[in-house]
């Protein structure tokens, strides 16, 4: 393809046209040469980022979006994507600033606020990452993600009630994840609402049958509501998917209790 040489919005195009075509290293060279011409050009150092990103050189990708930031300090793709590095880098209070920052240029970014949200998670900040949560929900509320994880969170603050309706919420939105069905299932155990768990640990096995974790879950409550026969069937299947596992031999040793 010609191009100009020297010019950096050309380097930059043909860099973008070998990004959509996963030509990666074509890519980086013709970013690092847009920069060359032109070095305050923060698109290419963002796009450059994305591609060291993905070629996991973090630290690289890193540094690509500090310069973006410090040619354009209200650039919120710069901002997002180091907090994204970062977080990967486990870096979490440095990421807590570059989602906050990113927020504060677009308020209503889904993206940032749950990444947010995850990160505080992490930090043990629960309760700032049920407002950050909340917030996202409130922007989209149709993302079962964002119901599910606040359901999590909640859960860890004991508040297991509000838990329920936020994983009641996410399974609305997308019955099929078996995630979701064996959260509300085991938080409903918890709260002695048995029979509801059972129905929700046996939704999880129809989507995911091969589960061993779930039938564990499932025959344990059986077995605490004293249907010892059902127990071990569904005991047995905990073997059947998991054999030669520790939780096989856990699982077989609570069979001949039962026996």
């Amino acid at each position: 393809m010609d191009i100009e040489p020297n010019h950096s919005l050309s380097h930059y195009n043909l860099g973008l046209v070998f990004k959509d075509l996963n030509k990666k290293e074509e890519a980086v060279f013709n970013y690092l040469k847009a920069i060359e011409i032109n070095p305050n050009h923060p698109l290419a150092h963002i796009n450059l980022g994305i591609i060291f990103n993905s070629l996991d050189k973090k630290e690289e990708a890193a540094n690509c979006y500090r310069k973006a930031i410090i040619i354009e300090p209200d650039n919120f793709s710069a901002h997002y994507n180091l907090g994204n590095v970062l977080k990967s880098q486990n870096k979490k209070l440095e990421a807590v600033k570059s989602y906050s920052r990113a927020i504060e240029i677009e308020p209503n970014s889904a993206a940032a606020i749950f990444n947010l949200g995850n990160v505080l998670d992490e930090l043990n900040r629960k309760e700032e990452a049920v407002q950050a949560y909340l917030k996202v929900i409130e922007i989209n509320p149709n993302k079962a993600s964002y119901h599910f994880n606040l359901g999590v969170v909640l859960v860890e603050l004991n508040k297991k009630e509000e838990a329920v309706k936020s994983y009641i919420k996410a399974i609305e939105i997308d019955p099929n994840d078996s995630d979701f069905h064996f959260n509300l299932g085991v938080v409903l155990n918890s709260l002695n609402r048995k029979e509801e768990a059972v129905k929700c640990f046996k939704r999880a096995i129809k989507i995911d049958p091969k589960d061993a974790t779930t039938y564990y879950y499932l025959g344990n409550v059986l077995k605490s509501m004293n249907k010892k026969e059902d127990a071990v069937k569904v005991f047995l299947k905990v073997i059947e998917v998991k054999p030669n596992t520790p939780l096989a031999k856990k699982t077989l040793n609570i069979i001949k209790e039962l026996m």
